[in-house]
């Protein structure tokens, strides 16, 4: 316990020192929120506010600081997305800051990423998934305090890849203002969290509509079905163009080479803001009947941004390669 106290004062006053490894954060030792639980504002979850109006810098908006909103560049006018990103990653990270740019250039909204570098640092996998859950109940409060601000939900989607998947799943199941309309998990992290029953992660019912993109099933991604509508490329195991031989084709990047089929879910949904009608899906109850061409529904979903928010199901599409050139 001394010891506990010790890393937690630690981390308060200083934080563990951290290092970036082929655009991954890694420190040395984890800070654990179950175990820590005052957050830091500044520091631990960090909501930056993105918008036309400050489209290359964020400001940074706080709980309970009606200043941070006030003197910001949010409106209420527009719709709000947030963003959580994943195990290793930070909002400076290629999908926070493509998420960003291309909801920007797609239409006028406030982006607000959230920045949960230090608690979702490597190498401690266990502890960022542990700290899932107070990082979702203090986002949680983050949009009871917009709401008081006067951000309506039905103008919110909350977007979370892999980690930031059952983030996103969390905040909505524990928003005390209402159920926010959609939130969209990219790829949710599988590995601990399969183990998990539905309250602890990303499920159905933690927004009006969920929707989820599967690339990396089995691996670092989820097996099970986690939305009112589950899309699966490929068979949502293993990525078109992500190949061992195929990626160090394209460039020496180690965790390009690790994670192509995980990180395709962000870049198909990207896509998706460009082109809201380029992918198409199929529903159908299993994937050898998708394959076989014996699905008798014949329904259809865009996916990505234009997806059918009355649509149920597992759907299925079958791609080449598919968004690496985000």
């Amino acid at each position: 316990m001394v010891n506990l106290w010790v890393m937690c004062v630690l981390s308060n006053f200083t934080g563990p020192p951290k290092v970036i490894i082929d655009k991954g954060t890694y420190q040395l030792y984890p800070i654990n929120k179950r175990l820590c639980p005052t957050f830091d504002p500044d520091r631990d979850t960090i909501f930056h506010l993105y918008t036309r109006e400050n489209f290359n810098t964020s400001q940074t908006l706080r709980i309970g600081d009606e200043a941070s909103v006030n003197n910001s560049a949010i409106s209420f006018d527009r719709p709000t997305v947030i963003f959580f990103h994943g195990f290793l990653e930070s909002s400076d990270s290629e999908d926070a800051q493509k998420i960003k740019n291309y909801y920007l250039n797609y239409g006028d909204v406030n982006v607000i990423l959230v920045n949960n570098e230090r608690l979702l640092a490597g190498p401690y996998y266990l502890t960022s998934s542990l700290n899932v859950e107070p990082i979702g109940k203090y986002s949680a409060q983050f949009v009871d305090f917009l709401v008081e601000q006067g951000l309506k939900l039905s103008d919110l989607h909350i977007i979370g890849m892999s980690l930031g998947a059952h983030i996103a799943g969390l905040t909505g199941k524990n928003l005390k203002s209402g159920k926010a309309p959609r939130v969209t998990g990219l790829d949710p992290a599988g590995p601990f969290f399969d183990l998990l029953g539905n309250q602890s992660r990303l499920a159905k019912g933690d927004a009006d509509f969920v929707d989820v993109i599967h690339t990396n099933a089995g691996v670092f991604g989820t097996l099970f079905s986690s939305g009112d509508v589950d899309i699966w490329f490929n068979g949502g195991h293993f990525q078109p163009g992500c190949g061992p031989v195929s990626v160090l084709r394209r460039k020496l990047d180690i965790a390009e080479l690790i994670f192509c089929n995980h990180y395709q879910a962000w870049r198909i949904y990207v896509k998706s803001l460009s082109n809201p009608s380029q992918y198409t899906a199929v529903k159908c109850s299993r994937l050898k009947y998708f394959m076989s061409g014996k699905c008798e529904s014949g329904e259809e979903t865009f996916v990505g941004v234009n997806v059918d928010k009355t649509a149920r199901g597992s759907y299925f599409i079958k791609t080449g390669v598919t968004a690496l050139d985000v």
